[in-house]
């Protein structure tokens, strides 16, 4: 049977292309939005298994339905292609008879992510057309998820709030002892927090004096701790100038030394146990962080 033209659907993120990658290539974090279950090993020639669970609203298929194929490239963090198809006939794309290809292109501070499904046959054009659509939007608010944002005026120059949120030093001071840091986007930074075990965020921005990103790559299972709640969220440090704004707090003759710390902690689990706390805990912090750099004033 001939194939049909390929499905292509394209949206817009808000988050690195760093972020969005490990939504096609991680096993936990492709469960949020595509797959209930995942086996993959992303490299060239690596196993690319889902479970998927139907739907029978609205004359879906419903039952559970096994996608299985394998990893044709990975370029990390623009590029991924995998084969597709079920073992289940009633889905009508066999193992490994389609493919789709994955491209992520970095606008402005987000992604613009472009998906091509080719090889399908024509009588499943209109349900994965469909399909995409919806789990791709479900990808977006996986991605961003619920977001804690705090916006912070400190009476200290845009480079003494910087450094003292992307040196040792300058963490340090408030967020407790950094054991490894190293500031470049792919690397590590570690802390010990007394936790059991190092908490450990992975640096996905980095642009002296305008914005740090992190995102956490420790996983604590336990339940009555925050931290248990933090594995895949995001952590972005922006700065801005300000000015005078009339708070007693703010010296009007410092003009532009006034810097706004816009913090934004992301990709929270809808209904997230630890949601509220930790909003209160980051507003605490972050005057921590303000009045750690006007001391230095």
């Amino acid at each position: 049977m001939p194939s049909a033209e390929p499905i292509v659907r394209e949206i817009y993120i808000e988050a690195a292309p760093e972020v969005v990658f490990e939504f096609f290539v991680d096993e936990e974090k492709i469960t949020r939005w595509l797959a209930v279950e995942a086996t993959m090993d992303p490299r060239p020639g690596g196993v690319c298994r889902q479970l998927h669970q139907g739907d029978d609203d609205d004359g879906g298929r419903s039952g559970q339905f096994h996608m299985h194929g394998e990893f044709v490239e990975v370029q990390p963090p623009n590029r991924v292609v995998f084969t597709w198809g079920f073992t289940e006939p009633e889905i009508g794309v066999p193992p490994g008879s389609s493919t789709v290809e994955v491209t992520l292109r970095a606008v402005n501070t987000g992604t613009q992510v472009r998906l091509v499904h080719s090889g399908l046959p024509e009588s499943e054009i209109g349900d994965h057309a469909a399909g995409w659509t919806g789990m791709l939007e479900i990808l977006a608010a996986a991605v961003t998820g619920d977001t804690i944002f705090h916006e912070v005026w400190i009476n200290a120059d845009r480079r003494t709030v910087f450094e003292a949120i992307s040196t040792p030093k300058g963490v340090d001071a408030w967020w407790g002892k950094v054991s490894e840091f190293e500031p470049r986007i792919g690397e590590i930074i570690e802390f010990d927090h007394g936790l059991g075990a190092p908490l450990r965020m992975r640096i996905t921005d980095f642009v002296p004096d305008q914005r740090f990103a992190w995102e956490c790559v420790s996983k604590f299972s336990n339940p009555a701790n925050p931290s248990s709640d933090w594995l895949g969220t995001r952590y972005t440090f922006a700065l801005r100038d300000g000015g005078p704004i009339g708070f007693d707090r703010i010296d009007a003759t410092l003009g532009d030394a006034v810097t706004i710390l816009e913090f934004r902690h992301s990709g929270w689990r809808p209904n997230s146990r630890w949601f509220g706390f930790c909003n209160y805990a980051w507003g605490l912090t972050l005057h921590s962080v303000a009045q750690h750099c006007e001391g230095d004033q």
